[in-house]
C-alpha cells in the first residue's frame, strides 16, 4: 500500500502522442547494448537481461570484458570456474547480434571509454546494491558508470530472473533542467513495451505541519507549483501520465510508489544526484539500491 500522504493527480492514455517511438526510427534507437562482465554467475542474469532488450530493440550487444593479464603458465586470464560462465554468456548471447572485446586496465575507465568510442545508446548491468556510508561508495563499479556513463545504464540489484515483462513504468522526476529528457525516455520506453506510464515527484517540502497554518499554506504551494511543472513537460513531451507527490527521503519514497503501483522499471535521471530544493544530497545509486525493480539512470 503505497504512503498515506501520496498525492495522486489521475491521468489517461499513458504515453499517448509520444513521438519518434515507433517505426523504423524507434526501433534504432537502441542499435548498440553494451554489456560489461566479469564472468561471475551475475554474469550469466545479465546477459539474459540484455539478449532479451537486443531482441525488443533489435540491437547489437558489445560484451565487455576488463580483466586481468593471463596468469603464467596459462593462455587465459580466467579461472576455470569464469570459463564455464564464459561459455554459457556466449551461448545466451548467440541469438542476438553480438561482439565481444577483451580489455585491460581500469574497469570502469576502460567501459566508459568503450561506450563513448561505439557511440553506444544503453549500458546493462547489475549491482551488488552496496549502499553508501558516510558518502563513500564502496568503490563500487555500477555507481561508478552510473554517475560518468554518456548513455542511459539499465541496472538492478540481486536476480532479474525471468523474462523481460516491462508492463508498468514508473517514471521519477527531480524537475530539473533534465526532466524533460527523461520523461521523453521513460515514455519512449513505455510506448515500445506498450506499457503504463506514471510519474513520482519527491520534495521534503511537500510534509505536513500539524498546526503551523502558514507552513501547510507553503506545502500546499509548492504541490501546486509542482504538479504545474508536470503539467508542462507533459504538455512538451505528449504524455498524460499519473502523477504521483511524494514527502520525504526520494529513495525510499520513490521504492514505495514502485511498490504499490507493482513498477516494472523506475526511470530516473543523474538529476537526483541533488534534490532541490530541500539541498538533500541523495545520488541516483542510492534510488537503484531500495528500488523493489530494475531501474534505468539516463
Amino acid at each position: 500500500m503505497l504512503a498515506k500522504n501520496s498525492e495522486f493527480t489521475r491521468g489517461t492514455d499513458a504515453a499517448a502522442g509520444v513521438g519518434h517511438a515507433g517505426g523504423a526510427n524507434g526501433k534504432r534507437s537502441l542499435n548498440q547494448i553494451l554489456l560489461p562482465v566479469d564472468f561471475t554467475e551475475r554474469s550469466l542474469t545479465a546477459a539474459r537481461r540484455a539478449a532479451d532488450l537486443a531482441r525488443r530493440f533489435e540491437a547489437e550487444v558489445l560484451l565487455v570484458h576488463v580483466g586481468a593479464p593471463a596468469r603464467p603458465g596459462s593462455d587465459s586470464p580466467l579461472t576455470p570456474e569464469e570459463g564455464k560462465i564464459e561459455r554459457a554468456v556466449s551461448e545466451v548471447l548467440e541469438t542476438v547480434p553480438f561482439r565481444r572485446y577483451s580489455l585491460r586496465g581500469d574497469p570502469a575507465q576502460r567501459i566508459l571509454d568503450h561506450a563513448r568510442r561505439e557511440n553506444i545508446r544503453l549500458i546493462v548491468m547489475p549491482t551488488r546494491g552496496r549502499k553508501r556510508f558516510l558518502g563513500l561508495l564502496h568503490d563500487s563499479l555500477t555507481a561508478r558508470i552510473i554517475q560518468d556513463a554518456p548513455c542511459p545504464v539499465w541496472t538492478w540489484v540481486g536476480d532479474a530472473a525471468g523474462p523481460l515483462d516491462i508492463q508498468r513504468v514508473l517514471c521519477a522526476l527531480a524537475l530539473g533542467p533534465s526532466s524533460g529528457r527523461v520523461l521523453r525516455w521513460a515514455a519512449r520506453l513505455a510506448e515500445r513495451f506498450e506499457a503504463s506510464l506514471s510519474i513520482v515527484h519527491c520534495d521534503s517540502g511537500f510534509g505536513a505541519a500539524p498546526g503551523i497554518w502558514h507552513y501547510e499554506e507553503l506545502h500546499a504551494a509548492r504541490r501546486t507549483w509542482a504538479r504545474q511543472d508536470i503539467a508542462s513537460l507533459q504538455s512538451a513531451v505528449g504524455t498524460r501520465a499519473d502523477v504521483w507527490l511524494e514527502a520525504g527521503p526520494p529513495e525510499q519514497a520513490i521504492a514505495a510508489v514502485a511498490r504499490g503501483l507493482g513498477a516494472d522499471l523506475v526511470v530516473i535521471g543523474k538529476g537526483h544526484a541533488r534534490w532541490r530544493p530541500a539541498k538533500l544530497c541523495f545520488r541516483a545509486y542510492d534510488i537503484v539500491c531500495e528500488a523493489p525493480c530494475p531501474v534505468a539512470v539516463c
